[in-house]
């Protein structure tokens, strides 16, 4: 994905993204919550996290060696794969969400999982490879627009995957874990929202900075 970046090229890109493994950590997220599961799901959510991690650190020493061997002086907001990822705008948001019910339904539903887990890493991977991008460029600016856009995008995923198990009717098996799972997914679905909004506004201020320099 970082090579797609440098190269401009949407096509290595979106190429990079066909494994798409973590849409499984995603969607054991969702489930268990809903299905008050503590530990899939703080299972699920320290495999996101740790996920995205490796992503980040991979495309930073990347980039670091590409910076040193390819290309010393590029400008990143040139690139136009990179500029799309520290400006993203609203529509970026739109795809996190899409991709959180595709995941939820493809689970329900027995859809392609391989297909929906590429949904998935779109709003992941690339904007991952820009923090890297940032860092070894030293544009902290870019790379903590994208680190933004990677959180948004992350938990946006989590919260519309999680909407989608409860309203197809997810539950505990027990009855009497069904109050209790109810109780922790709104507090969950709540806190997510918050976050996901907070975020979203910091992205647009430093975005707007970015921009301005």
């Amino acid at each position: 994905a970082t090579a797609g970046m440098l190269q401009n090229s949407a096509a290595v890109v979106v190429g990079s993204m066909v494994i798409a493994p973590l849409i499984g950590p995603a969607m054991a997220s969702s489930v268990g919550s809903v299905l008050k599961d503590d530990e899939l799901f703080y299972n699920g959510v320290k495999t996101q996290f740790v996920g995205v991690g490796v992503a980040v650190a991979s495309a930073t020493v990347f980039s670091v060696l590409a910076r040193l061997a390819v290309a010393p002086e590029l400008d990143l907001l040139v690139v136009e794969q990179v500029a799309e990822r520290v400006n993203p705008g609203l529509l970026a948001l739109a795809v996190a969400l899409g991709a959180g019910v595709a995941g939820a339904l493809s689970l329900t539903s027995g859809a392609s999982a391989a297909l929906v887990g590429v949904m998935i890493a779109v709003a992941l991977i690339p904007p991952a490879a820009v923090v890297g991008l940032g860092v070894a460029y030293e544009r902290f600016a870019v790379a903590a627009s994208a680190g933004v856009l990677v959180l948004v995008n992350l938990l946006s995923i989590n919260l519309a995957a999680l909407v989608v198990l409860w309203a197809k009717g997810y539950r505990p098996e027990k009855w009497y874990d069904e109050k209790p799972a109810r109780r922790v997914t709104q507090k969950r679905v709540v806190a997510l929202t918050l976050v996901v909004l907070v975020l979203s506004a910091f992205l647009v201020v430093s975005t707007a900075n970015e921009r301005s320099r």
